[in-house]
């Protein structure tokens, strides 16, 4: 299977809200390499064809747990639409690949971020919200972490308040807690500074990969940063999440 076979295989899954086979051993990419040049092409089908339009980025694998159990040495990276953002509730009749549930800080830039942006930069030029990724998958069952990049990061279904704040210092932004309660029950919870240490090296190491693969953080983009909390099976039921002093946020996902 070529990079533009596989890419065509997960977009035609994507733009049917479907769900297709699991790559085969064979059909498996093979290197993050070529994962991420199938995820340009998938993306590049997205744009082109369906008339999506590039509004932020994604890092995942932001824990030391998570790194360890993928085997990796940095986080991964995708790109996000103006279509993976959402309002609402979510079902999985209309979104059959949702697949976890990660309580997270997203960051808007006020102003363009230069391509070699330190953590002062950045700071100077976002502000933070709460958010929330559903990471949705293309494929039957969960893949391996080369299809998944190559699954745009499985990125999809992002929810962030509204009511940004200017991002405060590096050391407000590693003290952020946070819980996720499922029909009433925390059912996880954490802090900022699980997150590569603080959440802004994640923005450092997006906006390094967004200009390498897909063109410069501009204006009014929202970088989710990655998980405070242990990523969830996502379920039926209601939802409710909250960081301290940053804010709350609640829906369903039904069947």
């Amino acid at each position: 299977m070529t990079n533009e076979q596989t890419a065509e295989k997960l977009f035609e899954a994507y733009k049917n809200s479907a769900l297709t086979e699991n790559f085969s051993e064979e059909e498996s990419v093979k290197t993050s390499e070529e994962a991420y040049g199938i995820q340009q092409i998938f993306m590049q089908k997205r744009v082109k064809i369906l008339g999506e339009k590039i509004s932020g980025a994604k890092a995942g694998a932001t824990s030391k747990a998570a790194l360890k159990a993928l085997n990796l040495t940095e986080p991964f990276f995708a790109p996000l639409t103006d279509a993976d953002f959402f309002t609402g509730d979510l079902s999985f009749a209309k979104c059959p690949g949702l697949q976890l549930v990660e309580l997270e800080i997203a960051f808007k830039a006020v102003n363009d971020i230069s391509v070699d942006a330190d953590a002062d930069e950045i700071i100077k030029n976002t502000e933070i919200a709460l958010a929330v990724e559903i990471p949705t998958r293309r494929t039957v069952k969960p893949e391996k972490i080369n299809n998944m990049i190559a699954d745009c990061g499985c990125g999809g279904n992002v929810y962030y308040a509204n009511n940004f704040i200017p991002a405060p210092d590096l050391k407000a932004l590693a003290s952020y807690s946070g819980r996720v309660y499922l029909d009433g029950k925390v059912i996880a919870q954490g802090t900022s500074d699980g997150v590569l240490d603080n959440p802004v090296n994640a923005v450092i190491y997006a906006n390094k990969m967004m200009n390498k693969l897909y063109g410069q953080f501009k204006k009014g983009m929202i970088i989710i940063s990655g998980s405070l909390t242990p990523p969830l099976q996502a379920v039926k039921g209601e939802y409710k999440f909250e960081i301290d002093n940053l804010g709350t946020a609640e829906f369903k996902i039904t069947d």
